[in-house]
């Protein structure tokens, strides 16, 4: 339909908008819908365009993750962010896309919103269907495999850093299914890889990874409540009730033997004995290294020994992570300790949390190495200069384990696509999911939840 709409024009959340309607007349009816306008990505950063359908033809992914599902696309023009409000897309790095969709304004920024999947469109000739992985995990080696829209070849550069020193592993099959061995790994080895496919003609984007062999720990994982469960529901394992849950948290703290990293959100109301016992360890020889968010004023840390060196950020968003990495190269004693709690009397008490306890090395360093990016270094003091949070961080861990024959994955956010990686396990529930959430502070991952339901 063709409407006049007669009222008052203001700004609603940024938005301008028509209020205090006093007519809506009907001027006309099967009107054909007008065409996109066609802009370049910064063209389409100007409120001129404020909900006006707009298409943006062959502009290169110059970020697939610039948080809450969205990606960056610029056609040499400048970037222009794409919302995923109405479709959900996973963008590659360097790839060419045209995208069609209104445009709006929010968190400071302009965005066009794709509505469906035609309006997203694949314009480079040779790109993933699915992107490499790593599959097999051993301790002695690993799978990569990927997909591709077209015959190529499969090409792996991988090495121990981002040089790729080790040889090149190729297979000159021209094919769409991809499949590439690496050997000789080192039990718990961190690895960088690097990979493409070429037809002779066109090639894939490079995509760089890091992966990390299977580790000899024990594996074992062990999960505390801090209320009571009722274990008659249970279908595999018993959940474990911890009446004490701090006598726990220093339990672990006070078998550290060589480093113990630390990310904790809150502190306020903490018993000073978890903080004694940090301060213990620290005196009997053991690295101790702390950050916490700038927010909250945490003035328990004066417990902390004053040699004990503290990092606090985000200045933008919140470090919001709360988990310990105990001896993380030692294959036989190094513990992960993560899960939901905060160190406050309210989580440590009445609130319902849980902690969650891994004993495996391969998890330990990929903890460790995003420990040591919000650290801004590998040494004992922080570094300011080179601390990375927020939308600053970089999808720098491995993300597959085999931990005790079990299949984990890790994400951290924002800069690994954690929201994507739960909408794509929600997505392929097939009978039952269950969840225990505060609240969902991402409305794709509400939705992928509602969508699931829907469908059975």
């Amino acid at each position: 339909d063709e409407v006049s709409v007669t009222g008052t024009a203001e700004e609603y959340y940024e938005m301008t908008e028509i209020g205090n309607v006093t007519e809506v007349v009907v001027l006309s009816s099967d009107n054909n819908l007008p065409a996109a306008t066609v802009v370049t990505t910064a063209e389409a950063n100007d409120e001129q365009y404020e909900s006006v359908l707009l298409s943006i033809t062959e502009a290169t992914c110059t970020n697939p993750d610039i948080g809450f599902g969205e990606f960056e696309l610029d056609d040499g023009s400048g970037p222009l962010a794409i919302d995923d409000l109405f479709y959900e897309f996973a963008a590659q790095q360097d790839v060419v896309y045209s995208v069609t969709g209104p445009q709006m304004y929010a968190f400071g920024a302009y965005k066009v919103m794709p509505r469906e999947a035609g309006d997203v469109s694949n314009a480079s000739p040779l790109y993933y269907v699915s992107m490499p992985e790593e599959f097999d995990i051993t301790t002695t080696g690993m799978t990569i495999q990927w997909e591709t829209n077209d015959d190529a070849n499969s090409v792996v550069e991988w090495g121990l850093t981002t040089a790729y020193e080790f040889p090149t592993q190729t297979d000159e099959t021209l094919t769409t299914s991809h499949s590439i061995q690496l050997t000789d790994m080192q039990p718990s080895e961190v690895y960088y890889i690097r990979v493409h496919s070429t037809d002779g003609e066109n090639s894939t984007t490079m995509v760089e990874r890091v992966v990390c062999a299977q580790s000899e720990s024990s594996g074992a994982i062990e999960v505390y409540f801090n209320h009571p469960v009722d274990t008659d529901v249970a279908t595999t394992s018993e959940a474990t009730y911890d009446p004490d849950i701090t006598a726990t948290i220093i339990s672990y703290i006070a078998g550290a033997q060589a480093t113990l990293d630390i990310t904790m959100y809150d502190t306020f109301g903490c018993p000073q004995s978890i903080f004694d016992a940090i301060n213990a360890a620290y005196a009997n020889g053991v690295a101790v290294r702390f950050i916490t968010d700038e927010e909250p004023e945490n003035v328990e840390l004066d417990w902390l020994d004053p040699a004990i060196s503290v990092a606090e950020g985000n200045f933008v968003g919140i470090m919001h992570n709360k988990f310990l990495v105990i001896d993380g190269e030692d294959t036989d004693n190094c513990w992960v300790m993560t899960g939901s709690m905060n160190w406050t009397d309210a989580n440590l008490g009445w609130d319902f949390n849980n902690v969650i306890c891994i004993q495996d090395e391969s998890l330990a360093k990929a903890y460790t190495i995003e420990f040591e990016e919000m650290w801004g270094g590998q040494l004992s003091t922080p570094n300011f200069l080179l601390a990375a949070y927020g939308e600053f961080k970089t999808d720098n861990t491995p993300h597959k384990f085999v931990i005790g024959g079990k299949d984990v994955e890790l994400y951290f956010s924002p800069s690994d696509g954690t929201a994507d990686q739960m909408i794509d396990v929600i997505g392929a529930t097939e009978n039952e999911m269950a969840f225990a959430i505060m609240a969902f502070t991402e409305n794709s991952l509400g939705n992928a939840v509602l969508a699931a339901h829907n469908d059975g």
